[in-house]
């Protein structure tokens, strides 16, 4: 009779022992499955959030004719990108770089001022707060380069032999 008990309480250990595998293998693939998601996320936003400070970036150059009418319809595209990427930043946010929210929101804060300021006369300011922005845009870059551990590449880092 003992060995009877032995053999079943053997068992109950053993179907324990499987549950609690079972359970764990489960809750460790999802987390593990959740963190790729989260990460995929992250990639496809901070891809996005790349292009876009690039091109305010290529938007808020100055045109080296002086032509400050296109300046500020180059101003007015990048309002109305804003606009349109109002959805996808808020989005996105959770899965955007530490600081880069607070530079998109400061981009997209200034460039009012700038279109005043161009629509004014006042191309001094307009061309001194467009540097500002693109410097942050360049900031907003140097996060994303952060979050995703890379370096910024440089035309002088290219080399010949590499071509």
């Amino acid at each position: 009779m003992r060995d009877i008990g032995l053999i079943v309480l053997g068992a109950a250990v053993a179907l324990v022992g499987t549950v609690v595998t079972t359970y764990l293998q489960v809750l460790f693939a999802r987390r593990i499955r959740m963190d790729e998601i989260v990460a995929e996320r992250k990639v496809d936003a901070n891809a996005a959030a790349y292009e876009e400070m690039k091109q305010i970036q290529l938007l808020l150059m100055r045109p080296h004719s002086d032509d400050w009418k296109l300046f500020g319809q180059q101003i007015d595209l990048l309002l109305e990108r804003f606009e349109e990427a109002q959805i996808w930043f808020f989005s996105n946010r959770l899965f955007l770089p530490g600081k880069f929210p607070d530079h998109w929101l400061g981009i997209r804060a200034g460039l009012p001022k700038i279109r005043q300021a161009v629509s004014s006369g006042e191309y001094d300011v307009a061309e001194e707060d467009a540097k500002q922005l693109r410097a942050e845009a360049t900031a907003g870059i140097m996060v994303i380069y952060k979050e995703m551990r890379l370096k910024q590449i440089s035309v002088g880092s290219i080399r010949s032999e590499h071509i």
